[in-house]
């Protein structure tokens, strides 16, 4: 449940509750660093540090819907492997090695092509509510989303941001063929 929950909120509750956190002048992190005679500095606009709490706070929202899928993937499996391997005198790194990671390896196939269909775009809503118009954040979290936004949206040319989104579609379609394509060639499903 607690790996699941961050799936379900919204990342303006996720922005809120790192703010909480993290803030130098009231953020909790602050006060037990100050408690503790730390030097603390804040993570969410130190561009140093910027780009590495954007990917963690992203794997701490999304690892909730990873893990149901290899749970599903896991319980999935077929108890007897395990039984035949444990009367085989087989430990636990041992059915780890040749029963759990074979068994789910079509799954990782699948999540791995999906997950390449989504690798050239950012999370729009993340990476601008978290930078916001910082000049200093956006220039190192600038993605297509953001830049689509901010050149095409609000400044309202609409062609040259419409051509960075079809060449974004068309750069991930490639790679989805390709890794379907991998997957196959590898003796797993693909997606088609």
């Amino acid at each position: 449940t607690c790996s699941y929950l961050p799936n379900f909120l919204s990342w303006v509750v996720v922005v809120g509750i790192s703010f909480t956190l993290f803030n130098p002048y009231y953020g909790v992190l602050q006060n037990i660093c100050e408690a503790l005679g730390i030097g603390y500095t804040d993570i969410t606009t130190n561009s140093d540090t910027f780009v590495g709490f954007l990917v963690g706070s992203a794997i701490w929202k999304g690892m909730g819907m990873q893990s149901i899928i290899y749970l599903a993937a896991l319980s999935g499996m077929d108890m007897e492997m395990f039984e035949a391997a444990t009367v085989d005198g087989a430990n636990r790194a041992q059915k780890l090695w040749y029963i759990t990671i074979p068994s789910i390896a079509p799954t990782c196939a699948i999540v791995l092509i999906l997950a390449v269909g989504g690798l050239l775009s950012g999370d729009f809503e993340q990476i601008y509510l978290f930078a916001g118009e910082n000049a200093q954040l956006l220039s190192i979290s600038d993605v297509f989303e953001t830049f689509v936004y901010r050149n095409g949206i609000r400044a309202a040319e609409f062609s040259f941001p419409a051509a960075v989104g079809l060449f974004q579609s068309f750069f991930a379609c490639i790679l989805v063929l390709l890794t379907n394509w991998l997957s196959k060639k590898f003796g797993y499903e693909g997606i088609w």
